[in-house]
């Protein structure tokens, strides 16, 4: 049989439907109050939204769910979580509308720009920015263009095949060139490198190599000949706009042969043999072949082959070439010593070189005879220094060239002493190079030429 409820438990229903009807009451209301600060633009705020949050998800509670304790204990417990979901829901907007702002914009831009600085940064100055590689094989582009200005040059009778700068006043393309260098697995590399011209394209490298040991490097081709420091230096690395009169009287450039070299922290050596003369198709048309060898001690590190790179600490070189060449025209020998430093900014370089020369033939019955025998003589000196970091250098130059001829009085144009100011420019790392230069030539005889000139020179590299 069943029992009827006591009369409390009556009562205590009736209490409990009277307190949470008002609730239901404003819990259908409280939507519509609560979006009215949206409406008219204001900010909601988090204690707002924590009253709004759980009221819009039980607009219209069921009457059944209401009248037990039970489900009044259930609302009450999911009440936390649902009073922390719109502060969670809230904190992300915030990110959105500073990234928009000209503040982001200018950073990102900046990180932008940093990384694209940061191309060459991570370069060293003879690093190739442009290599493929797979696997052990790797492949680097290389490319080089000199564009030069002459606005003033005071020798009406100027001419390149006479060594000067250019044949008039106005624009010259001086190089443009490229090529590419390799290194393949088992220590093997080559390289190739041709210059553009009027009459097309030229090789003036073209080689392969074989390196067993640091000691002993094998190459062959096309390269050139190891005699003179500033003749094997790269013209992308030189400071002036041209290499000494006196070296290029006297130094071999480049030659078809072969070499033996090594390398180490003390010393360098090279060894080879070459064609004297000719091209790179024909052969050889002396009547020998040209010999050289070369020693350059660095007890402490080499020197560094760019301008802008500063090794640690101080170091220099001494060094020394000699070369026997049986030309047709007569048999020519060529010695140089050799001096260069470095320490922070300050870098110091100077050669002294001479040669011989004695005809096969009578100069005055043989037509490919110019002279009797002569000697050629004659130095430089280079001084550079950064002024501003690595992007401003101030150089200066000083050489002297002389021709003795044993049986007569020569009066050549090249016997001359020349000065030379220069101010170096260097951006990216020195890929591109700005170059303007003076010089004032003086010649040893009395009857003074008309030759000095200034020169501008941009150059840009991979």
């Amino acid at each position: 049989m069943s029992r009827c409820p006591a009369p409390w438990s009556l009562l205590s229903l009736f209490l409990i439907f009277v307190q949470t009807s008002p609730a239901s009451a404003e819990e259908a209301v409280s939507p519509t109050t609560a979006a009215a600060p949206e409406a008219a633009g204001e900010e909601t705020t988090p204690a707002a939204a924590e009253e709004t949050q759980p009221e819009t998800q039980a607009p219209a509670p069921q009457p059944e769910e209401t009248q037990t304790p039970e489900t009044t204990a259930s609302a009450q417990e999911t009440m936390p979580a649902q009073e922390t979901a719109p502060a969670a829901t809230a904190e992300p907007a915030a990110p959105a509308e500073t990234t928009n702002t000209p503040e982001a914009q200018e950073h990102e831009a900046g990180t932008e720009n940093e990384e694209e600085h940061g191309f060459f940064d991570d370069l060293s100055e003879t690093d190739h920015p442009f290599t493929l590689s797979r696997g052990r094989f790797s492949l680097g582009i290389v490319g080089q263009v000199q564009l030069l200005a002459v606005p003033w040059i005071d020798d009406p009778m100027a001419s390149i095949e006479a060594m000067s700068i250019a044949d008039a006043e106005g624009f010259r393309l001086r190089r443009a060139r490229f090529g590419a260098t390799g290194d393949f697995p088992y220590n093997f590399a080559f390289r190739i490198l041709f210059e553009l011209g009027e009459e097309g394209a030229n090789i003036l490298d073209a080689n392969v190599s074989y390196e067993p040991h640091p000691l002993a490097r094998l190459t062959a081709g096309a390269l050139k000949v190891p005699f003179s420091g500033v003749m094997m230096l790269s013209s992308q690395y030189q400071s002036f706009l041209q290499r000494p009169y006196i070296v290029r009287s006297v130094a071999p450039d480049r030659a078809l042969g072969f070499e033996v070299s090594g390398r180490s922290h003390f010393f360098d050596y090279h060894v080879g043999v070459f064609n004297g003369g000719g091209d790179f198709y024909r052969g050889d048309n002396n009547a020998g072949m040209l010999y050289v060898g070369r020693f350059i001690l660095h007890a402490l590190g080499p020197m560094p082959e760019g301008e802008i790179t500063q090794p640690d600490g101080f170091v220099f070189e001494v060094a020394g070439s000699y070369y026997f060449n049986q030309d047709a025209t007569g048999n020519r020998h060529g010695v140089t010593g050799e001096l260069a430093m470095r320490w922070s900014r300050l870098t110091v370089r100077g050669e002294f070189l001479w040669s011989t020369f004695d005809p096969a033939g009578s100069p005055a019955t043989d037509i490919d005879v110019e002279y009797g025998s002569t000697t050629r003589l004659g130095f430089f000196a280079d001084v550079g220094v950064f002024i501003i970091n690595e992007h401003l250098q101030l150089a200066l130059r000083f050489e002297a060239n002389r021709l003795i001829e044993r049986d007569f009085e020569i009066q050549d144009l090249n016997d001359l002493w020349a000065i030379s100011p220069a101010l170096i420019g260097y951006f990216l790392q020195g890929r591109i190079k700005l170059m303007l230069q003076y010089e004032h030539r003086h010649e040893w005889f009395e009857d003074q030429v008309r030759n000095d000139y200034l020169a501008v020179q941009v150059q840009g590299r991979i």
